[in-house]
């Protein structure tokens, strides 16, 4: 007979338990901070949406620079470990009927656009793996691995993504993509207010 249950991994290692080897931060899992910024450029560059955001990461590129020196200065940036993070822009899909991709060359409300855009440069700069995501599709695209779990064991093994940074509507939507497996990743999500709140 075999009993069936639940391994929740993402629990903290109580103390008293044996440390396990290979989790220990090697130079493949270590983040290292960035000064070059070609990679976060192509990334984004293939959304329209990210056009505004692009212009000003550009914009401020020296400054971020200076900035991440500055604090690997005054901060030991060593033996971090890299996270696989998503950033999942809600506000920015065709389905949230907002435009404000479409309206920021116009007039429209720039303050998100701010927060997202200063929030994926800094964890890019930090070293981190980013994947963006601003559409539904993108967003089961990513989360593929997990759609679908409808057992209340997370899924095992190497996970997905460890950190989600979301808004409101990307979390009404990250929730009824992922259905009842969204459970699993309850405690990852990391909520961004709109800056007019």
């Amino acid at each position: 007979m075999t009993e069936k249950r639940c391994v929740e991994n993402w629990c903290p290692r109580l103390p008293w338990r044996a440390k396990n080897p290979n989790e220990e931060t090697d130079e493949k899992t270590a983040a290292e901070i960035r000064i070059n910024f070609d990679n976060l450029y192509k990334m984004m560059s293939r959304h329209e949406e990210f056009r505004w955001m692009m212009l000003r990461i550009r914009r401020m590129a020296d400054t971020w620079i200076e900035a991440i020196k500055s604090l690997a200065e005054k901060q030991n940036l060593e033996k971090r470990k890299r996270k696989k993070i998503l950033v999942h822009l809600g506000l920015l899909t065709k389905e949230s009927g907002f435009k404000i991709a479409e309206n920021a060359f116009s007039g429209g409300p720039l303050g998100e656009l701010v927060q997202w855009s200063d929030l994926i440069t800094s964890l890019y700069l930090l070293g981190h793996d980013i994947r963006i995501s601003a559409s539904l599709a993108e967003l089961k695209e990513i989360m593929k691995k997990v759609v679908g779990n409808r057992s209340g064991c997370p899924t095992q093994g190497d996970k997905v993504v460890e950190l989600i940074y979301i808004d409101i509507v990307g979390l009404t939507q990250f929730k009824k993509t992922l259905g009842p497996s969204w459970v699993h990743y309850q405690y990852e999500l990391v909520m961004i207010r709109p800056d007019w709140t």
